[in-house]
Order: structure tokens, then C-alpha cells, then sequence
């Protein structure tokens, strides 16, 4: 009896410590509803409030970002967000939160004048490590530790059974995660 009572709190632990995969699986290729779901679970983890500010697609149309603000954000800091956000990769928009997501359009063809339909794949969010981290330690990688990672300035979770692949990385700018899964399908 103790053997079983044992292994049954082994299996429910390893069940606490499993990454959602279905959750991030459904970023891989989603529609534009889920984006906005997808990165308010993102912003919800960070540890201030943030407000949605805006969405919009790159003008080449192969990126696709959420933007939001921090609840407390003065008018002056929202103009100058709404200013630099046209700038989707330049890291310039450091008070704000940007979750981007590349735009793929599946069944497209030009030839046999096809439009196809758009998908949207969770790409890179950025900011400080202590609004980043519990994300990654909620969705990517429950067993890493904070200290570790900062010491190691990354951290990287690769489940090739499951075709995901996650980087955690520090940079000039701050910290960043960015899905790499596509590399594996």
C-alpha cells in the first residue's frame, strides 16, 4: 500500500511539473483570435499590470505583433510607445511588452491565384528576466532554477518527441524567449 501511495504522489508530481504543450502547440499555427489569447497569458505573468495597446502586421506582412503597455503608463510614455512600436525588432520599445508571432500563409499560390489563409506562429517576446521567468517556468521548463539561468545567461528546452524547441537568452537589450519549433517540422 505504501508502494502505491507513493507512486501515485510521484506520478501527480510529475504531472505538476509537465510543460503545457498543448497550450504552446497551439501557438504554432494559430488564427489571429488566438494570438491576443496567447500573449495575454504572456502579459499576465509579467509582474506589473499591462494594458493592450495595439496590433498590427509589419509592412512586409511577415510579422505580426501585440503591444502592451503598463497600466500605469503616462500619456507622454504611450506616445512614445505608439511611436516606436512601427519598429517591431528594434528593441526600442523597452516599457512596453511586444509578443510577435510570424505570418505564414498556408496554401498560397500565386500561380493558380490562390490567396491562401493566414497562420500565426508564436515567434519572441522580450523584456526583464523577472517578468520573462515565470513564464518559462510555468509553460517551458518547470525544473529550471532562477539562479542557474542567470548565471548561465540562457536556458533551452528542446523535446524533439514533441517538436517544440524554446530559447531563453539574455542580450544587450534584456531577456528574450523565442520559439525555434518550426526548425523541427
Amino acid at each position: 500500500m505504501k508502494k502505491l501511495l507513493l507512486f501515485t504522489f510521484l506520478l501527480f508530481g510529475l504531472m505538476l511539473q509537465a510543460q503545457d504543450y498543448d497550450f504552446l502547440k497551439k501557438a504554432y499555427r494559430s488564427d489571429i483570435k488566438f494570438t491576443r489569447e496567447f500573449a495575454d497569458v504572456i502579459a499576465s505573468n509579467f509582474r506589473g499590470e499591462y494594458s493592450y495597446l495595439d496590433s498590427r502586421e509589419s509592412k512586409k506582412g511577415n510579422v505580426y505583433s501585440i503591444i502592451y503597455i503598463p497600466k500605469l503608463a503616462s500619456e507622454e510614455t504611450k506616445k512614445r510607445i505608439e511611436q516606436s512600436i512601427d519598429y517591431a525588432y528594434s528593441g526600442e520599445c523597452k516599457e512596453c511588452l511586444q509578443v510577435h508571432f510570424k505570418v505564414i500563409v498556408e496554401g498560397q499560390n500565386n500561380d493558380l491565384e490562390i490567396t491562401g489563409t493566414k497562420k500565426y506562429m508564436f515567434d519572441i517576446f522580450r523584456g526583464k528576466f523577472l517578468d520573462l521567468f515565470p513564464f518559462w517556468k510555468k509553460y517551458i521548463a518547470p525544473n529550471d532554477v532562477t539562479e542557474l539561468v542567470t548565471e548561465k545567461g540562457y536556458a533551452s528546452m528542446r523535446d524533439e518527441q514533441n517538436k517544440v524547441i524554446f530559447n531563453f537568452r539574455r542580450n544587450a537589450e534584456g531577456w528574450y524567449i523565442q520559439n525555434y519549433s518550426d526548425r523541427l517540422n
